[in-house]
């Protein structure tokens, strides 16, 4: 899956003009084509499925399969194809034992490669898990769930989905209380949403960590 969306400025601007809900939106969207409109709805969409998929790819590492297992068959709700997600849930389901289920998702992930999809079904399945768990390893190594968190938070808090934004950051910092960009986003997120209070205490949290980062 080509993934066109890079950075969260080009997300921003995607909403405004495809009309999802941001503030001022209807002030600032430009007129557009249908086909754009439909581009660039999808540019937003490959930019979810890959958040998804990534922080699905964070909780197997450190084995938390139900988790994400949740966030993959999410990012392949919205992108059927995405060889990534269908690798790393198949890597969870032979993990758990269930071998069938772990051939499919391989089988899907080598979607087009229809020689590689004939030798997967003639070979030992331990063979094709040994593959896919090289294949899992070729691809840039997903990031701590902190940072996975705060990249969807971000995501979500861009299109003013704000209630998801906070839980994501909340559970970013619970996994790592010394992860300053929760905190930093996390303050701006209520400083827009007048918590001065809540916004005030995120940044001094962020300060001191700063500081300490520093000091050591």
């Amino acid at each position: 899956m080509t993934i066109i969306v890079k950075t969260y400025r080009s997300i921003l601007t995607v909403f405004c003009l495809i009309g999802l809900p941001m503030q001022a939106a209807a002030q600032t969207a430009p007129a557009i084509s249908d086909a754009e409109r439909q581009q660039l709805l999808q540019q937003f969409l490959t930019a979810v499925a890959l958040a998804k998929s990534n922080l699905g790819a964070s909780y197997y590492v450190v084995g938390e399969y139900d988790s994400a297992k949740v966030h993959l068959r999410e990012a392949l709700s919205i992108a059927p194809e995405f060889a990534a997600a269908h690798l790393t849930l198949g890597l969870i389901h032979y993990s758990q034992g269930n071998v069938n289920d772990a051939l499919d998702a391989f089988q899907a992930s080598a979607a087009g490669d229809t020689i590689g999809q004939r030798r997967m079904k003639i070979v030992d399945p331990d063979t094709v898990f040994t593959w896919a768990s090289a294949q899992f390893k070729t691809i840039q190594e997903p990031p701590g769930l902190a940072v996975s968190h705060t990249t969807l938070a971000m995501l979500y808090n861009e299109g003013r989905y704000l209630a998801d934004a906070e839980k994501h950051y909340l559970v970013a910092i619970e996994n790592d209380p010394m992860h300053i960009d929760a905190y930093t986003n996390l303050g701006k997120l209520y400083s827009d949403a007048e918590r001065f209070d809540d916004a005030k205490n995120l940044y001094d949290k962020a300060l001191a960590l700063q500081v300490d980062d520093v000091t050591r």
